[in-house]
C-alpha cells in the first residue's frame, strides 16, 4: 500500500514536471531544423541530414549506445525541370509533381513544345477557345483532378499555380494509378500568378524539359536503448517508436513540417527520460521512409523482432566475445592456414597470464569471411559462438502526433472487434495515466486524453481520427505479433500533409508542447506501474499471443521475357520499376515500389495476407517512356498472374513482360448509371484484329475512382476494347458485321484515343447501325431504337461542330448525352436481336412435337424405326425450309440454331430417359410389394393410350381434321400479320402530397450512399446552361457517422455531428439563405468561411455582433465565422422530396444483428449498396462550409439540386435526361393550370401489344369453329366413350382424347401458319412489295402470338373433354361454400384477421382498390359511393367500416348490392376480424348468390396482396384511409360530404 502511494506521489511529481521538461524553443528547434534543410524523402540530401540530426539529438539527450541502420527504398528523384519561353529562351524553375504509377514527369531531351494557356478550374469551359491538344495548361491547384479533363482533349503537359491553402486531398487528386504520359509541374505562387497574368494578352509557346528518375537509394532507422531502473521491471523492454521522413505530391518540395511533430515529441521524451531514468527499459525508434509502405519499421521488425519461425531464422547474428574459444580459434586458424586477424577477430596478449585474449572484432569481414568459407550457420568450428540479434519487445508504443490539436488518444490498431479484448485493461490503464497527467498539468482530463481502446458509447475510432488520413506503425507491430498501441494525437484532419504547404510557419507549437508535456508524465508513470496490464498479465500476454499472429509476408519477384524456344522464361528485365498494390492495404499514400537487380529480380517486404496487383515496367532511360509491361495475355499469365493471394511466408512471383506501345483511355464513366469504371475490370474485353484476346497486351486501370486506364499491346497489333458503355472497335463506315465488330486501333505511334466519350459514340453508332440496317432488310423495326439512333447521330454531328468551333462545354455535353442515347440503343439493338434468335429457338423447340403429329397423320407407321426416320425427315425438311427464310439464320449462324434443335432433342430424350428409368423403378418396386403389374395401373401410359387413340380419330376423319387445321392455320397467319409489340420510352411520375420548394430536379440516393464525383459532373453538364445546379456534401466521422467534431473559439469546444458543405449558389435555387439572423451567405467557392447555428455560436462566446470578425478552428484551421443561422428556421426549408437540407444519418442497427455482421462488412467494403434505414441530423448540431472547401477534405458527393430558369421546359429536359441515365428523382414541375406539383419520376422502357383488338372476332370465330368440331366429336363417339369407360379409361383419360386432338391443332396450325408467314415475309422482301410495312414474323412478339393462338385452340377443347369426361363418370365440382343468406340479407365472419396497428392501411387499400372500379363498367364489378366510416363505441373502441354499392358483372343481369366490411375487436388483443354485410339491392336471387362466390374469392386474394405489401407502401394506403376516412357522427348530422 505504502509502495502504491509512493508511486502516484512520484508520477504526480513528475508530471508536474513535465510542463518544464517539453522545451517549447527545442520543439521549434527541431521542427525547423528536419523541415528547412531540404526534402526529408530517401534519396534528397535532407534525408541524411534529418537522419544525421536526430542521431545526434538522442546522444545527446542522453541515449547510449544509438544505434544506426541503413536499408533502401526505391523513390522518384527529381533532377530538375524548367519552362522556357520560346523563342527568347527565358525560363522559370519547375517541380516535378509525383509520378502516375511508374510514369515520371521526365521529358524527351529535347523538351516537349507547344502553347500554354490558362485553364482556370479545369472545366471544360475553361478550355473554350483553346486547342487543347499538344497544349500545355496552367492551372489552379485546387481543381481536384480536374486536370484529366484536359488530359483527355490531348495536353501534354500541366502545370499548377501554388495556392495559398490546400489539402492532402487535393495533393492526392494531382497524380494517377494509372502511369497516364502527363507531365505535371508545381510553380510557386508568385511566378504562377505573374505567369497568369502574362497568359491574359494569349497563348505563349514554351518548351519544358524534365528528368526525374525512380533510383534505390539508402534510408536510415535508428534507435537506442534507456535501461530501466526497476530491480523487478528493467527487464520489461518497451518500444517507443515514430518517424522522421515526410511525404509531398511534389518529392522535391517535402518541408514536412506536421510530419515532424513525432520525432520531436520522441525527442522530448528523450530528454525527459535522461534526467528521470524509467522503471522499465525504454527502446526509443526513429524509422525512416514511413510513407513509402512504412518500410523502416518492417526493416527493423526483419533485423531485430519476428515472431514467425521463418523469418526468426533470417534474423542477423550477432558476436558474443564472452563466448569465444581462443584455443580452438588458434588452432583451427592454423590448422585452416590463416590467421584469426583475417577473420576479421583481434587478438592481444594478455600481460599478467601472457596468453592471447580477445580484443576486438571486424563483424562485416567475420561474417563475410564465415559465407564464404560456409561456415556461418557453423562458426563453433573456430570456436566463435553467434547469436540471433533479437530484441525481446514487451510492448510497443508507436507515435503519431501533430500539431492542430492539443488532444492525444490510445488506440489498439485493429478494427477487429476480437482482438480489443487482450488491449481493454492496457487501454483503462493508459488513459488513467493520462488523465492524471492532465489534471497535474491543470488541464481537464476528459478533453486531454481519449480512450480509443474503449471510447465513449455510440463512439468509434474513427470518429476520432479518419483512417484515411493517418496509418499508426503500431499496425505493423501488431502485424509481427508484438502487442501494441498507437498514441495519436486526435481531432486533427492532418489537412496539409502531403503537400509542399506543410511549412514549419504552420504548426501550433504551444498545441504540440502540451501534448509533449502529456506524454512525458503519462509514460512515465505507465512505466513505473507493475500491474499495467492488469491483475492477470500472464493470461492476457497468453491470449494475445495465441491469436495476434506474425502475418506480414514477403515477395521474392522474377521479371522476365517469354521464351521463343523453351519452355521456361529465363531472359532477365533488368532495372524494370515494379508496382505492388494489395487490395487489403489501408495505406493512404502511395503503392509499393521495387527495382530489378541486374538478374530481373527483386523483393518487397512486409506485406498483408489477401490478394495483390503486381505491374511491372521497364522505363526508357531518355523520356521516361514504358518501353517494356506487363504481360496479361493467357501463355504470359500460366508463368505468373498478375493478381494473386499472398498466404506463404514468402511468395515466388515471376512476372512477364513484352515490348509494348500503349494507348492512354480516358472518360471511363459508366453512360447510364454515371459511376466511375475505376479498376472494375470483371467487364472488359481486350480483343486482337483476330477477334481475340491478344496474344500479348497488358493494361492498368487505377484505383477505383478513376477514369482513364493504359492500353499495352504489341507494335504491329490493332486492340478492340469492350467494357459496359466504352466501345472502342474503330468501325467507322462499317457496312457488314464483320466491319460493324472493327478494325482495332493501331498503337503503333498513337499516344490517346482522343475524344473518348465521343469515340464511344461513334462506335457504338456504328455497330447499332449495321445491325440494325441487316433487321430493316427482313423487315424488323424497334422504333424505340429507330428514334434514338438518330437523335444519336444529330447529337455526334453537334459534338464535332462544337469541337471545331473549340466550344468544349458544348461539345461534351452533346457527346456525353450522345453516348448515353446510344448506350440505350445498343441494348434495345441486342435485345431486338435476341430476340429473333429466342423465337427461332421456340420455333425450332416446336418442330419436334409438329413433326411428331404430322407423321401421326399423315403416315402413322407402326414400325418404330419408320416412325423415327420419318419424324426426323420431317423435322430436317421444315428445318431446311425456316434456313432459308427466316432471319435468325442471318443473324446468328445456322449451326448454332442446328445446335439448339439438337440441344432440344436431347434433352428432351434425356429427361425421358431419366422419367422412363425412374418409372420402370418404381414400378418394380410396386410389383415386388403388391405383386401388381405395372401395365394395370399406370396412369402415364393410359394418358399416352389416350393420347394416340386421340391422334387416330383425327386420322380418321380426314376432311374434317384439314379443314380444322386450315383454319387454324389462317388464324395464326392473321394474328402474326396484324399483331406487333410497341417498345417505347415511358416516363412515369409518381404525385407526392407534399408542396414543392422550387421549379426544379433533385438528384440522390434513395438511402443517401454517396456518389461518384462524375455524376454531379453530368448533370452540370446537361442541365447547367438552363438552371442553377447546386452540389451538396458533407462530412461526419465514425463509422456509421456519430462521431463528434469538435470546434474551438479562444478555449472553449463545443462538438458538432456533421459539416455540411453547400456552394454559394444553393440560396438560388434553395433560399436556404432565409435562415440567416446575422451575416450573409458565401460568395466564394473556396473562402474559408463559416455558418453556425446561433445556440452552438452562443456556446462558443460567439454573438451576431461578433460575425464577420472572429475565426473558430476546426481540424486545426482557421475559419471566419460569416454568418448564424437559425436552427429552427433552417429545419422548416425543406427540399423537393419534403426532407431539411441536413445531413442523412444512416443507420446500421439492422444490419449488424447477430449473423449478419459479416455480410454487412462485405457489402459496405466492396462498395454494394444495401438497404438502411437513416435519419436527418439536428440542424443545430451541424456547421455548414463552401462545398468545394469541405470537398477538398474528401467530402463526398451526396446530392444535387437543379433549379430551372424561367422559362425553360423543365420537364424536356429532365426527360432528356432519364432517357439515357438511370436514375429516380424528385420534381417540382408545373401541372396544366401551372400550379407546381411534387412527383417522384423515372423512366420505364414499356412494350405495348397492338392490334389485337382487331383480331378479337377472327379468333372468336376459329374458337367457335374449334369448339363446334369438339362437340361434334364428342357427340359422334358417344359410343366410343362408353367403349373406352367400360374397358377402364378414366373420366381424364377420356378428356384427354380431345385434349390431345386439340394439341395437334394447335402445335401442327401454329407451325404451319408460321412457315406461311416467314414465306410470304420472304417473298415480299425479295419483290420488294412491303411499301414500308414493317412485319413481326421474325420477333419475340410472334412467340406471344402463336401461344395466343394454341391457347384459344385449347381453351376451346376444355368444355367438350368436359362434356365427355361427365359422360362417363359425372364431375365432381367443389368450391368454397358460403353460410346460406337470410333473404336478401348475407352476414358471416371474413377469414381474415388484422392487427390494430394495420387497420387505416387495410381500410385505405380496400377504398383505392373499390375507387378504381368506379369510372366505367369494365371487368368484374363497377363500384359507387365508397367510403370509410369511423364509428367510437361507448368503451372508447373505434370501429372501421369500408362502404359502397356495387354491380356484379355481367352487367346484363342487373345484379346490385350493399356493401361493408366491418373491422371488429376480437377476443385478442390488438386483433381485429372481419364482418361483411351484404344487402341485394337488385337482380335475381339464384345469380346473386352464384356471382357472390366469385366475387368472395376475389376478395381473399385482395386481402391476401395487401398481406404482402411493404411496410412503405402500407403506410402509403394507411395515409389514403386518413385523409378520406369520415365520422359516423359526422354523417348522422350531415357534416360530411357524400
Amino acid at each position: 500500500m505504502r509502495w502504491s502511494i509512493y508511486i502516484a506521489a512520484l508520477a504526480v511529481l513528475c508530471c508536474s514536471q513535465a510542463a518544464q521538461g517539453a522545451d517549447l524553443e527545442r520543439i521549434r528547434a527541431t521542427i525547423g531544423e528536419l523541415s528547412t534543410r531540404g526534402p526529408r524523402m530517401a534519396g534528397y540530401a535532407g534525408d541524411r541530414l534529418a537522419a544525421d540530426f536526430v542521431e545526434g539529438a538522442l546522444r545527446e539527450a542522453g541515449v547510449a549506445d544509438v544505434q544506426r541502420e541503413g536499408f533502401e527504398v526505391v523513390v522518384p528523384v527529381d533532377h530538375g525541370a524548367t519552362l522556357e519561353f520560346l523563342p527568347e529562351g527565358e525560363s522559370i524553375e519547375l517541380v516535378a509533381l509525383w509520378p502516375n504509377l511508374v510514369r515520371t514527369a521526365t521529358t524527351p531531351p529535347e523538351g516537349i513544345e507547344g502553347p500554354l494557356f490558362y485553364g482556370g478550374q479545369g472545366e471544360f469551359a475553361d478550355f473554350d477557345g483553346h486547342q487543347v491538344e499538344g497544349g500545355v495548361l496552367l492551372l489552379d491547384f485546387n481543381t481536384w483532378n480536374n486536370w484529366e479533363n484536359a488530359a483527355s482533349l490531348g495536353a501534354r503537359a500541366i502545370i499548377f499555380i501554388a495556392p495559398e491553402q490546400t489539402t492532402m486531398f487535393e495533393a492526392r487528386q494531382k497524380w494517377s494509378w494509372v502511369p497516364l504520359d502527363v507531365p505535371r509541374f508545381w510553380i510557386g505562387r508568385e511566378e504562377g500568378l505573374a505567369l497568369k497574368a502574362q497568359l491574359a494578352a494569349g497563348e505563349q509557346p514554351i518548351r519544358i524539359r524534365a528528368k526525374v528518375d525512380w533510383e534505390q537509394h539508402e534510408t536510415w532507422n535508428i534507435w537506442g536503448i534507456i535501461p530501466g531502473t526497476d530491480p523487478t521491471l528493467k527487464d520489461d523492454l518497451w518500444a517507443i517508436q515514430t518517424y522522421y521522413d515526410g511525404i509531398s505530391v511534389a518529392p522535391k518540395l517535402t518541408p514536412a513540417a506536421e510530419s515532424a511533430s513525432g520525432v520531436a515529441g520522441l525527442i522530448e521524451l528523450a530528454h525527459y527520460f535522461g534526467q528521470h531514468p524509467p522503471a522499465r527499459s525504454v527502446l526509443l525508434l526513429v524509422t525512416g521512409a514511413h510513407f513509402l509502405g512504412q518500410a523502416g519499421l518492417k526493416h527493423f521488425f526483419n533485423q531485430h523482432s519476428r515472431k514467425r519461425l521463418e523469418f526468426l531464422k533470417k534474423i542477423p547474428k550477432r558476436f558474443v566475445a564472452d563466448s569465444l574459444n581462443v584455443a580452438q580459434l588458434l588452432a583451427e586458424s592454423k590448422r585452416r592456414g590463416i590467421t584469426p586477424d583475417s577473420l576479421g577477430v583481434r587478438l592481444a596478449v594478455d600481460p599478467v597470464s601472457g596468453a592471447q585474449v580477445f580484443a576486438g572484432v571486424d563483424k562485416e569481414r567475420l561474417f563475410a569471411r564465415l559465407k564464404q568459407m560456409r561456415l556461418l550457420n557453423k562458426p563453433d568450428t573456430f570456436g566463435i559462438y553467434l547469436e540471433s540479434d533479437t530484441l525481446a519487445i514487451d510492448l510497443f508504443l508507436s507515435l503519431e502526433l501533430s500539431s492542430q490539436s492539443d488532444q492525444l488518444g490510445v488506440w489498439h490498431n485493429t478494427w477487429r472487434s476480437a482482438f480489443r479484448r487482450f488491449f481493454v485493461p492496457l487501454g483503462r490503464s493508459f488513459t488513467r495515466h493520462g488523465k492524471e497527467a492532465a489534471s497535474a498539468l491543470g488541464r481537464d482530463p476528459e478533453q486531454a486524453f481519449v480512450n480509443g481502446v474503449s471510447p465513449i458509447k455510440g463512439l468509434s475510432w474513427d470518429s476520432y481520427v479518419s483512417e484515411d488520413v493517418v496509418v499508426p506503425d503500431g499496425i505493423i507491430a501488431q502485424s509481427t505479433g508484438h502487442m501494441a498501441l498507437s498514441l495519436m494525437t486526435v481531432n486533427d484532419s492532418r489537412l496539409v500533409l502531403d503537400t509542399p504547404l506543410d511549412t514549419p510557419d504552420r504548426l501550433n507549437y504551444e498545441n504540440l508542447q502540451r501534448q509533449c508535456a502529456l506524454l512525458e508524465g503519462m509514460l512515465y508513470s505507465a512505466l513505473g506501474e507493475a500491474e499495467i496490464y492488469g491483475p492477470d498479465a500472464v493470461e492476457l500476454r497468453a491470449k494475445h499471443d495465441k491469436n495476434v499472429k506474425d502475418v506480414l509476408l514477403d515477395v521474392r519477384g522474377a521479371l522476365r521475357l517469354l521464351p521463343r524456344k523453351s519452355t521456361t522464361p529465363t531472359d532477365p528485365v533488368p532495372g524494370a520499376v515494379v508496382a505492388l498494390v494489395p487490395s487489403s492495404s489501408d495505406d493512404p499514400w502511395r503503392p509499393y515500389m521495387a527495382l530489378a537487380d541486374g538478374r530481373g529480380n527483386y523483393r518487397v517486404e512486409g506485406l498483408m495476407p489477401g490478394k495483390a496487383q503486381l505491374q511491372a515496367f521497364l522505363l526508357d532511360e531518355d523520356d521516361g517512356g514504358i518501353m517494356y509491361a506487363t504481360d496479361l495475355g493467357e501463355r504470359a499469365q500460366a508463368f505468373g498472374a498478375f493478381e494473386q493471394t499472398l498466404a506463404k511466408a514468402e511468395t515466388q512471383w515471376m512476372t512477364i513482360l513484352f515490348p509494348a506501345e500503349s494507348v492512354e483511355i480516358y472518360e471511363r464513366v459508366h453512360s447510364e448509371f454515371l459511376f466511375t469504371m475505376g479498376s472494375n475490370n470483371k467487364s472488359l474485353k481486350v480483343l486482337d484484329k483476330r477477334g481475340a484476346t491478344p496474344r500479348k497486351f497488358g493494361y492498368v486501370m487505377g484505383d477505383w475512382m478513376s477514369t482513364s486506364m493504359l492500353l499495352f499491346g504489341d507494335r504491329d497489333d490493332s486492340l478492340r476494347v469492350i467494357d459496359q458503355s466504352v466501345f472502342l472497335l474503330n468501325n467507322a463506315g462499317a457496312t457488314d458485321e464483320q466491319g460493324a465488330q472493327g478494325r482495332g486501333y493501331s498503337l503503333d505511334g498513337r499516344r490517346m484515343i482522343e475524344g473518348g466519350t465521343l469515340e464511344f459514340a461513334k462506335n457504338m453508332w456504328w455497330l447499332n447501325e449495321v445491325r440494325y440496317e441487316r433487321m430493316r432488310r427482313y423487315a424488323i423495326e424497334n422504333p424505340r431504337v429507330q428514334e434514338r439512333h438518330q437523335r444519336t447521330k444529330k447529337l455526334i454531328a453537334k459534338a464535332e461542330d462544337a469541337r471545331e468551333e473549340l466550344n468544349w462545354a458544348a461539345y461534351v455535353r452533346y457527346a456525353r448525352e450522345a453516348l448515353g442515347t446510344e448506350n440505350h440503343a445498343y441494348k434495345d439493338v441486342v435485345a431486338t436481336q435476341n430476340d429473333v434468335v429466342v423465337g427461332i429457338v421456340f420455333f425450332v423447340a416446336l418442330l419436334v412435337p409438329a413433326a411428331f403429329f404430322a407423321e401421326r397423320l399423315l403416315f402413322a407407321s407402326s414400325d418404330i424405326r419408320r416412325q423415327l426416320g420419318l419424324t426426323g425427315l420431317i423435322t430436317f425438311a421444315i428445318w431446311i425450309l425456316l434456313s432459308q427464310v427466316h432471319p435468325a439464320f442471318q443473324l446468328a449462324h445456322p449451326v448454332i440454331v442446328l445446335l439448339a434443335l439438337i440441344i432440344i432433342v436431347m434433352a428432351f430424350f434425356v429427361i425421358s430417359l431419366l422419367f422412363g428409368r425412374f418409372n420402370a423403378f418404381m414400378d418394380q418396386q410396386r410389383y415386388q410389394r403388391t405383386g401388381t403389374e405395372s401395365a394395370d395401373i399406370s396412369r402415364s401410359g393410359t394418358s399416352y393410350v389416350a393420347f394416340m387413340l386421340g391422334i387416330s380419330n383425327m386420322r380418321r376423319r380426314a376432311l374434317r381434321t384439314t379443314l380444322t387445321l386450315l383454319t387454324i392455320t389462317l388464324l395464326t397467319f392473321t394474328v402474326l400479320s396484324f399483331t406487333s409489340f410497341e417498345p417505347q420510352i415511358s416516363f412515369v411520375g409518381f404525385d407526392k402530397e407534399w408542396q414543392p420548394a422550387y421549379h426544379g430536379a433533385l438528384f440522390h440516393d434513395v438511402q443517401w450512399w454517396w456518389w461518384d464525383y462524375s455524376v454531379y459532373d453530368y448533370i452540370e453538364s446537361h442541365f447547367g446552361e438552363f438552371a442553377t445546379v447546386v452540389p451538396r456534401t458533407w462530412l461526419s466521422l465514425g463509422f456509421e457517422e456519430g462521431g463528434y467534431i469538435p470546434i474551438q473559439y479562444e478555449g472553449r469546444q463545443v462538438d458538432i455531428l456533421s459539416l455540411m458543405g453547400l456552394s454559394p449558389q444553393e440560396p438560388g435555387a434553395t433560399g436556404v439563405d432565409r435562415a440567416l439572423v446575422a451575416g450573409s451567405w458565401f460568395s466564394e467557392d473556396r473562402e474559408e468561411s463559416v455558418l453556425l447555428p446561433v445556440a452552438l455560436a452562443a456556446q462558443l462566446g460567439i454573438a451576431p455582433e461578433d460575425v464577420g470578425s472572429v475565426s473558430v478552428s476546426i481540424f486545426g484551421q482557421d475559419w471566419r465565422v460569416r454568418g448564424l443561422y437559425d436552427a429552427a428556421r433552417y429545419a422548416e426549408i425543406k427540399d423537393l422530396n419534403d426532407e431539411p437540407l441536413t445531413p442523412a444519418k444512416q443507420n446500421f442497427a439492422q444490419n449488424f444483428m447477430p449473423g449478419m455482421e459479416q455480410l454487412t462488412m462485405s457489402l459496405y467494403n466492396s462498395d454494394v449498396d444495401f438497404d438502411v434505414s437513416f435519419e436527418h441530423l439536428d440542424p443545430g448540431r451541424i456547421a455548414i462550409l463552401p462545398y468545394s472547401a469541405l470537398e477538398s477534405m474528401d467530402a463526398k458527393l451526396y446530392s444535387v439540386a437543379v433549379r430551372f430558369d424561367d422559362g425553360v421546359d423543365g420537364e424536356g429536359l429532365v426527360q432528356g435526361f432519364l432517357s439515357r441515365a438511370g436514375f429516380r428523382i424528385f420534381v417540382g414541375l408545373p401541372d396544366e393550370a401551372g400550379q407546381l406539383r411534387s412527383l417522384a419520376y423515372t423512366s420505364l422502357g414499356v412494350t405495348s401489344m397492338e392490334g389485337l383488338g382487331a383480331l378479337f372476332i377472327p379468333m372468336l370465330i376459329a374458337a367457335l369453329i374449334v369448339l363446334n368440331t369438339m362437340m361434334g366429336a364428342v357427340y359422334e363417339r358417344f359410343r366410343e366413350i362408353g367403349v373406352y369407360s367400360s374397358v377402364g379409361l378414366a373420366p381424364v383419360h377420356i378428356a384427354f382424347l380431345f385434349i390431345a386432338e386439340a394439341s395437334v391443332y394447335g402445335v401442327l396450325g401454329v407451325t404451319v401458319g408460321y412457315l406461311v408467314g416467314q414465306v410470304t415475309a420472304k417473298l415480299l422482301i425479295v419483290f420488294d412489295l412491303l411499301g414500308g410495312v414493317s412485319l413481326n414474323y421474325s420477333s419475340l412478339s410472334a412467340i406471344a402470338s402463336s401461344l395466343l393462338v394454341m391457347a384459344v385452340v385449347l381453351l376451346s377443347a376444355f368444355y367438350p373433354a368436359r362434356v365427355a369426361s361427365r359422360l362417363a363418370v359425372p364431375d365432381v365440382v367443389r368450391r368454397w361454400q358460403l353460410p346460406d343468406p337470410d333473404d336478401d340479407v348475407w352476414r358471416f365472419s371474413f377469414p381474415f384477421t388484422v392487427n390494430r396497428q394495420a387497420i387505416e392501411s387495410l381500410c385505405g387499400y380496400l377504398y383505392g382498390f373499390f375507387s378504381d372500379y368506379s369510372h366505367e363498367s369494365v371487368g368484374k364489378l363497377y363500384t359507387e359511393k365508397t367510403r370509410i366510416v369511423v364509428d367510437e363505441r361507448e368503451d372508447g373502441e373505434r370501429i372501421y367500416s369500408v362502404q359502397l354499392l356495387v354491380w356484379l358483372a355481367p352487367f346484363d343481369m342487373g345484379v346490385s348490392q350493399y356493401l361493408q366490411f366491418t373491422v371488429e375487436p376480437t377476443e385478442i388483443d390488438n386483433i381485429f376480424g372481419i364482418e361483411l354485410y351484404i344487402e341485394r339491392v337488385s337482380g335475381p336471387v339464384a345469380f346473386w348468390q352464384r356471382l357472390n362466390l366469385g366475387f368472395m374469392l376475389m376478395m381473399r386474394q385482395q386481402f391476401l396482396l395487401w398481406q404482402t405489401l411493404k411496410a412503405s407502401v402500407q403506410e402509403d394506403h394507411a395515409k389514403v384511409g386518413r385523409s378520406v376516412m369520415v365520422e359516423a357522427s359526422a354523417l348522422e348530422t350531415g357534416e360530411a360530404a357524400g
